[in-house]
């Protein structure tokens, strides 16, 4: 009818006015890292965190946070290390809108204490593929502490190709090396794919296997 028309087309509008409190602010920042290992590289670094006194109660500041802390760790020889590890804890039943927070990490991850790695072994194959990964090696060298294996023949000159490699032996595990590494191979676009894996030793040492999968036009 005339009048349900006119009344399908009548628009409204509704204004919301929203009076917030007072925002809370963070008042004691503690800690509670069971590892005396990563309470030590925690502490290196205390200066940089997101909590800090004073600074205003934000959900994004805690994730910030979260993410600063697992790659410091990461970064600094701890390959077992995940944010799952991390947990805060929030008291803000005092007044004057302030709230006490605990930094809670966690000392091990399945029952295996967290600990500083190191990477014993390098081997980088040359030739790799999945319908070969279970041959032989038929051709392998020893350059500056790598170990270059092929399947078939060695074609890479090993000194130009370790100027892509900055995962070195002896050297801590280090997350950002290892994105170096893989950036870095890519932008020879000789290979069509890098796989970068870590296998741990009974001594809780490293070795990183890099597997290169070299294009057709260099296979």
């Amino acid at each position: 009818s005339a009048k349900n028309n006119l009344y399908k087309k009548s628009k409204a509008t509704v204004d919301y006015y929203v009076d917030t409190n007072k925002p809370y602010t963070l008042d004691s920042v503690l800690t509670n890292i069971e590892s005396k290992v990563l309470d030590s590289i925690y502490k290196n670094s205390e200066q940089e965190s997101f909590l800090k006194t004073g600074n205003q109660f934000k959900f994004s500041y805690f994730l910030d946070e979260q993410n600063r802390l697992t790659h410091l760790f990461r970064n600094s020889g701890i390959y077992r290390f995940t944010k799952n590890a991390i947990n805060f804890e929030a008291d803000s039943t005092n007044a004057e809108y302030k709230s006490d927070v605990t930094i809670i990490i966690n000392d091990s991850i399945g029952g295996v204490p967290f600990k500083i790695q190191k990477i014993k072994e390098v081997n980088i194959y040359t030739d790799y593929s999945y319908n070969s990964k279970d041959d032989p090696i038929k051709d392998s060298l020893i350059y500056n502490g790598y170990n270059f294996k092929a399947f078939k023949n060695l074609k890479y000159n090993p000194k130009l190709l370790l100027n892509s490699v900055f995962i070195e032996p002896n050297d801590l595990y280090n997350d950002e090396n290892r994105e170096l590494t893989r950036k870095h191979i890519r932008g020879l676009s000789n290979f069509r794919s890098v796989e970068i894996n870590y296998t741990e030793l009974p001594d809780d040492n490293l070795v990183a296997s890099i597997r290169l999968t070299p294009l057709k036009k260099y296979s």
